[in-house]
This record gives structure tokens, C-alpha cells and sequence, in this order.
């Protein structure tokens, strides 16, 4: 590798929990900085973590010429200015999902990232997970046939404790639940797998557990613990999205796709598995290459897992600036497209009726 990659994190919780570690295992990656919400806050994390230096402010962060990558991690609702900033300054960015919180500040950071010449792209690990990349090329051959139908569903418990403290996830000011979070994730899936070529949306948004206390106060949660969407894609392709971090049971991402000559499944036990119309009835597994043995014996989230497939193709890319390294990566001007349903999905909801996204519907192979 040509040179080292120095990295700051602007965030202390998901990027705490995902980017750094995923990192850490790449050669040639350094952590160097870390910006919290405060220099205290700042300041714990990098003892906990061995990181050099603590910034109590991003923008001295971003400012620095210590670093070449910066990622934003911070809540949704800072994105806009945190990677707006770092870009401004020169640095390459990893934003997290979903970009931003409205479309006004993602068409904003679209424009941004026109304007460099360095990489700018989401935290959509998905693209480059082992198992999603075999089931694009399965899919762009044409193995299976048209699809028809997809179904993607994910669950957690991470809404479920009742005596939860509140905190920035349960308010809409600062989040979107759900909505936001799994949404984002399964519409550039779609994107990726796809291409953007939605018609038309249809969704229900439930916060399920609806009150939360903060010092014996009770407080409202108007966010998304759970969604469902039926969304209607070109060629007759119909699309079933479900999501619940309120589950009381276990951890789950699972889909399917079935096309007119074969269909694919995919489970966390199971993995990927597949059957076509000449052997009917029988489903086999499918061979993936360059799967971790922790993702395979599911001893990390198949999510926060997924970095890890990234990170390294991230640091090689900014070091030798080959972006072909990262021609998969969802790009800011893809968050345009991922918002547009993410809005929809929330006035489908809100005034209970089908949202248009651009016109060409038919009803399959009937018409």
C-alpha cells in the first residue's frame, strides 16, 4: 500500500462500535482522532480506545492535517454539517446512513461532494457483504428468471426494554427510528440489486413501545420501532419490506427473491441457498467465497460484520486513489433516491394511502 491512511471519527457511538474496530483490522489504517459531543466525552473515549488525540470540537478535527478520512458517525441530524464541513476541508468522507435527515440537506451534500475530487460516500455496507455481491451477479446473469417478488425482513430487541433510557434514537428531532435506519439500508439493497426504478409506495409505521421516562417524566416516542412497505417496482417486480428493532425474540435478517426460473433465500443460519426451475423442488446451498469465519459462525451482527468487507477496500482506495477499489460504494447522489422512498414511506403512513413515485406500473406479466 502506498501509503498510511490517518482517521478521524466523528461520533462516539456507532462509530465506537463498528468503524474503529472494523479499521483496526485493516493494515495501513491508523485511528488517530476522535470528536464526541464534548472534550470530556472526547477525552474518555480515546483513553478507553488508545486513540491519540481527543477534539472536543469537529471542526479542529477536520481542520487537521493529521488526518486524510474522515468519518461521521454523529446523530442523523448533524450529518449535514459534520460532512459538509470535512469536505470543505479537504478530507475524504464516510458518512454514515441515512445521509441526513431531509431531502433539502441531502441534495446540499450531493452538491458538496461535486465539488471534490475526493471520495464521498455512505456507510451502505451491504453493497459489499459477500453474500449480497453473489446474489447481484446471480441476478445480472439472469439465473432466476424475471423476479417477481422480494421479500426483506430484520429484526431486533433494541426497542424492546421498557426501562430503556431515553435517549436521541426516540425523537423524531434527531432520528427517524426504523424508518430511517433498516429503511435506508433495504432501499439502496434495492438500489444496488435493482437499480432506482420504484413506482410506487405503501406503508405502515408503528413506534410500538410509545412512551419512554427520563427522571420519572414520561416522554412521547414519535419515532418508528417498527415498518412495513409494499413498494412497486418496474417490470412487474412486487417488494415487501418489514423491520422491527421491538422484537422479543432473536436477531434476524433473512430475504428472498423469486423469479420466474428460480428463487434465492437467505438466512443467518442457513446462509445462501438457492433453487431453479430444471431441478424444481430442490433447494440447494450456494457456494460464496471470501466469507469471514465469524460471519459464518454469526458471532458478529451481520450489519456492524459487514464493515469489515469495506473498511479495507476503503483504506486501499484513499491511498492509492484507485476508486475502482470502491466502484460499488452508494454515493451521496444515491441518498437522493433513497430519501425520496424514505419520505414516501412516512406520508404513505401518515395519511394511509399509496404514495406515487413515477409512473409505468402494470400488474406483472398479466398486461
Amino acid at each position: 500500500m502506498p501509503k498510511e491512511v490517518r482517521i478521524g471519527v466523528i461520533g462516539t457511538g456507532v462509530g465506537v462500535r463498528t468503524h474503529i474496530p472494523g479499521f483496526r483490522s485493516v493494515e495501513g489504517a491508523k485511528i488517530l482522532a476522535i470528536s464526541g459531543s464534548c472534550q470530556d466525552r472526547s477525552e474518555k473515549f480515546a483513553t478507553e480506545l488508545g486513540i491519540p488525540t481527543p477534539y472536543g470540537d469537529f471542526h479542529d478535527l477536520c481542520e487537521s492535517d493529521q488526518i486524510d478520512l474522515v468519518c461521521v458517525t454523529s446523530p442523523t441530524e448533524f450529518h449535514c454539517e459534520h460532512a459538509t464541513f470535512a469536505i470543505s476541508c479537504g478530507k475524504h468522507v464516510l458518512c454514515e446512513k441515512p445521509l441526513a435527515l431531509t431531502m433539502p440537506e441531502i441534495e446540499s451534500m450531493a452538491r458538496c461532494s461535486h465539488g471534490t475530487e475526493k471520495i464521498c460516500v455512505v456507510d451502505h455496507q451491504l453493497r459489499f457483504n459477500p453474500y449480497i455481491h453473489k446474489v447481484r451477479q446471480i441476478l445480472r446473469k439472469g439465473d432466476i428468471g424475471r423476479p417477481y417478488f422480494v421479500r426483506i425482513h430484520q429484526q431486533s430487541t433494541s426497542f424492546a426494554n421498557r426501562n430503556a433510557p431515553w435517549n436521541w434514537s426516540f425523537d423524531v428531532q434527531h432520528g427517524g427510528g426504523v424508518r430511517l435506519a433498516m429503511g435506508s439500508h433495504f432501499i439502496d439493497l434495492l438500489n444496488y440489486w435493482f437499480g432506482k426504478q420504484c413506482l410506487n409506495v405503501r406503508c405502515a409505521l408503528d413506534s410500538v413501545v410509545s412512551k419512554r421516562y427520563v427522571d420519572g417524566i414520561e416522554k412521547k416516542v414519535d419515532v418508528s420501532g417498527f415498518f412495513s412497505a409494499s413498494l412497486a417496482w418496474a417490470e412487474g417486480l412486487d417488494v415487501q419490506l418489514s423491520a422491527t428493532a421491538a422484537s422479543c425474540g432473536t436477531s434476524r435478517f433473512d430475504f428472498s427473491i423469486f423469479g420466474e426460473e428460480g428463487e434465492l433465500h437467505f438466512d443467518l443460519d442457513s446462509k445462501l441457498r438457492g433453487a431453479l426451475l430444471p431441478q424444481n423442488g430442490v433447494v440447494q446451498n450456494i457456494p460464496v467465497e471470501g466469507v469471514l469465519q465469524e460471519e459464518l459462525s454469526n458471532k458478529i451482527s451481520f450489519f456492524a460484520g459487514t464493515f469489515r468487507y469495506f473498511a479495507p477496500l476503503l483504506v486501499r482506495a484513499v491511498a492509492s486513489d484507485n476508486r475502482e477499489l470502491i466502484a460499488d460504494a452508494s454515493r451521496f447522489d444515491d441518498a437522493i433516491f433513497t430519501q425520496r422512498l424514505l419520505d414516501a414511506m412516512l406520508v404513505s403512513a401518515l395519511k394511509g394511502r399509496t404514495v406515487e413515485i413515477s409512473e409505468g406500473y402494470k400488474a406483472g406479466a398479466l398486461l
